[in-house]
């Protein structure tokens, strides 16, 4: 179950550049204009690249890349890019938190929480460090 909320969090949903884009721009909450201004791209095509009608020059995708401060690569990309963990909502961060925990009590490392001994916080720091890593591009 976890592995498959990680498979989640961390992309494998195909996208597309113009879905690509309205998921960048909502998870910044910049608007279509913001973009605009930032990148010195006209408003209609900017729209046209939204509705997937057209697909920016290189020139372009490089403008919006910078401006957006992500890699063409990730701009691009057909694989929802994963992000950082501070881009997934906290109600998905306790629900891992959850699973993981609900493991070390069913692996007998822990009762209920309140007993995890220093070498067991060390071992959850590792695994939230692993975690974190996975949402780095």
């Amino acid at each position: 179950m976890l592995t498959h909320k990680c498979y989640h969090l961390c992309g494998g949903e195909n996208m597309s550049f113009n879905d690509n884009l309205k998921l960048l721009l909502k998870d910044r909450n910049l608007k279509q204009a913001d973009l605009c201004r930032m990148t010195g791209i006209q408003t209609s095509l900017m729209s046209d690249y939204l509705a997937g009608k057209k697909s920016p020059t290189i020139k372009n995708a490089i403008f919006i890349a910078d401006a957006l401060n992500i890699s063409l690569d990730a701009l691009v990309s057909k694989v929802k890019s994963p992000g950082t963990i501070e881009d997934v909502p906290r109600d998905e961060i306790s629900r891992i938190f959850d699973a993981l925990n609900s493991m070390l009590i069913s692996a007998g490392l822990i009762k209920d929480g309140s007993d995890i001994t220093k070498k067991q916080g060390e071992v959850l720091l590792a695994v939230c460090q692993i975690i974190d890593s996975t949402f780095k591009d």
